[in-house]
């Protein structure tokens, strides 16, 4: 079988339970391009931004809803109209989220202004108004495809979505908004499934950049410390090899700090020194590995001793039977040329015999 289609039949959930469970099969990612291991990576760490995005726009709904719910002032809502009582500024430095309520029949440039001005470098704003809500956040350029490359400041640009509240009213035409219950229903089952559809892109993104290049640095980390390890060791390695083993290595570190930071984010879970023990699990995957890795060499080299002992003594065999073969020709030789000099001999004696016998023996009668 060609080892390059059985490479492609690895599958990404396939390599990460390899990774986890299975250090023995390490030796296979070695084989492979670097290329292979970096979009394993890629994938891991957009899975991990996604289990984030969502926690997040969860968190965030949430809070929005109870602050609704227990700290904005009364709001009435009827025929696509909000009134409150006073205008709201609101603040949560947890999420860096920002709730603005002006209900005012006028709304100046120089208000709106302010707003844009103090959501700053907020991921996610709401404002909303007599007659509507509008989502802001800070995203990524869309005219930037290529989310690897170095994101500078101006490439973060302010994205604006209105939502009409009278085209929301559309979807309840025989029912009544009023009070906050009422506005509370109104985004539980609109506004925020708007923001987190409108959203969720941009925030992935965003969060996906921060975690590959942050998680990108521990697999830096984990590597020199396989390294350092490897050359101990007496095992020599590239820096691509060594490289695509560190991200193999961290893989169970990924999911189990992909599952705290979400858990972080959900439920405010907070695990001291969690980061240290990440790494540290890194560098016990990484150093068992090239254990085995190297266990492997030798018995691998073992066995081509044995292959090459048996070789040589097969090649002696050979070359004795050869010797053999030699000799026993050269005897045979030798043989046919004794035969050969006794036949000469015999019909030398024989001819001499024959004139003898021919000649008179010059006696007298």
């Amino acid at each position: 079988m060609d080892p390059k289609k059985k490479e492609k039949k690895v599958g990404f959930f396939k390599r990460l339970k390899l990774a986890i469970f299975n250090m023995e099969e390490y030796g296979m990612f070695l084989t492979e391009r670097f290329w292979k291991a970096f979009g394993y990576f890629a994938i891991l760490m957009l899975l991990i931004s996604i289990s984030l995005t969502v926690a997040y726009h969860y968190r965030v709904s949430n809070k929005l809803l109870s602050y609704i719910k227990n700290e904005m002032p009364e709001v009435s809502f009827n025929d696509g109209v909000l009134k409150s009582e006073q205008n709201v500024e609101a603040y949560d430095s947890t999420f860096n989220f920002r709730v603005f309520i002006n209900t005012d029949d006028a709304v100046s440039e120089e208000t709106l202004k302010g707003y844009d001005e103090k959501i700053g470098k907020t991921e996610l704003a709401l404002m909303f108004f007599k007659d509507k809500a509008t989502i802001a956040s800070y995203m990524v350029d869309p005219s930037i495809t290529d989310l690897t490359q170095e994101i500078k400041e101006e490439d973060i640009i302010l994205y604006k979505q209105d939502l009409d509240y009278k085209v929301i009213m559309e979807s309840y035409p025989e029912f009544k908004f009023a009070g906050n219950e009422a506005f509370e229903t109104m985004l539980r089952e609109d506004v925020i499934p708007a923001v987190m559809a409108n959203t969720f892109l941009p925030v992935t993104a965003l969060v996906f950049i921060g975690e590959f290049i942050q998680m990108f640095g521990d697999v830096c980390v984990v590597a020199i410390i396989g390294y350092i390890a490897a050359v101990f060791l007496g095992v020599k390695f590239k820096l691509s090899p060594i490289l695509s083993l560190a991200i193999y290595s961290l893989s169970l570190s990924f999911v189990l700090k992909g599952a705290y930071e979400t858990a972080n984010v959900v439920t405010g879970l907070y695990i001291e020194y969690f980061d240290v023990v990440y790494l540290v699990i890194g560098y016990i995957y990484i150093i068992a590995a090239i254990f085995m890795i190297k266990y492997d060499l030798i018995k691998q080299r073992e066995e081509l001793q044995k292959i090459l002992q048996v070789q040589e003594e097969v090649k002696k065999e050979l070359e004795e039977k050869e010797k053999k073969e030699v000799i026993a020709e050269d005897t045979a030789e030798e043989k046919t040329e004794e035969n050969k000099e006794d036949e000469v001999i015999s019909d030398t004696e024989q001819n001499k015999e024959e004139q003898e016998e021919k000649e008179p023996d010059g006696s007298e009668i």
